[in-house]
């Protein structure tokens, strides 16, 4: 997972968030060799970004956003989103089937993605200093350098 050298969190989050998208479209454009490397890869991104997330976002968002519910709701999807991958593994990645859950996986991934954007990552820079969302991605960038 690449993490900016320069951004605060939300920052680093979206150009990770970004890579996730490409990612995805890459899995679902390719064949045979190149989709097994780019399945590969987004397994290793998609670990990546979530135990950052866990481990630096969510404690934080969890008393930001109005409905914490909310909160638990998309690690509950995350957790969703870690067995339709762990089900993805087991299919032909050149067969029908995989292709068709894989569009689901993918629409599902895209739909938890944006709501980050538009709910939770607003709210961490409407109730965070500056000093505070760039230390959070400092952190960030520390737990994601020793996985």
């Amino acid at each position: 997972m690449s993490v900016p050298a320069t951004g605060d969190i939300v920052d680093v989050l979206i150009a990770q968030h970004q890579e996730l998208i490409d990612n995805l479209d890459d899995v679902r454009r390719s064949r045979g060799g190149p989709r097994a490397d780019a399945f590969a890869l987004l397994q290793v991104l998609l670990r990546a970004h979530e135990q950052g997330e866990q481990e630096v976002v969510h404690p934080v968002t969890r008393g930001l956003v109005d409905d914490p519910e909310t909160v638990f709701e998309r690690v509950h999807e995350e957790q969703g989103l870690d067995l339709s991958l762990s089900e993805l593994r087991g299919l032909d990645l050149d067969g029908a089937e995989f292709d068709r859950r894989f569009h689901a996986f993918r629409d599902a991934m895209i739909a938890h993605l944006g709501w980050e954007e538009r709910v939770e990552f607003p709210g961490l820079r409407a109730r965070r200093t500056a000093e505070q969302l760039f230390a959070m991605a400092n952190e960030l960038r520390a737990v994601q350098a020793i996985r």
